[in-house]
């Protein structure tokens, strides 16, 4: 038997990470990940839309060591390439890359499914 992230990571769907997760250090901030593959960022209970009023999608691969998660931005039309590392089934680690550099990164826990 093994043991460790490898092995439960290959265990993961992308339904895992549907619902609602807020972020530990600010709770003002949660981000969502819907079953129709909506990503949303939510300040204070407010989703926070883009200037089109289109959420913006993602994929999660969930077999992927890095850039498991793409966000495409609607407003932008381009996408951020992110690594989601699920510490355990109620709390994840999101990291938003740029050019292959961690820009942001933050824990979140799940509120909502």
């Amino acid at each position: 038997m093994q043991f460790g992230c490898e092995s439960k990571q290959k265990e993961l769907t992308s339904e895992t990470i549907i619902g609602v997760w807020q972020n530990t250090t600010n709770q003002s901030v949660s981000v969502e990940f819907t079953e129709s593959f909506e990503y949303n960022v939510i300040v204070n209970g407010e989703k926070i839309l883009n200037k089109d009023s289109v959420a913006d999608m993602y994929s999660f691969s969930p077999n992927l060591k890095e850039k498991n998660l793409k966000i495409f931005n609607s407003s932008r039309n381009d996408t951020t390439k992110c690594n989601l590392i699920i510490i355990n089934p109620k709390k994840i680690k999101l990291s938003i890359l740029h050019a292959d550099t961690v820009v942001s990164e933050a824990e979140f826990i799940k509120i909502k499914y």
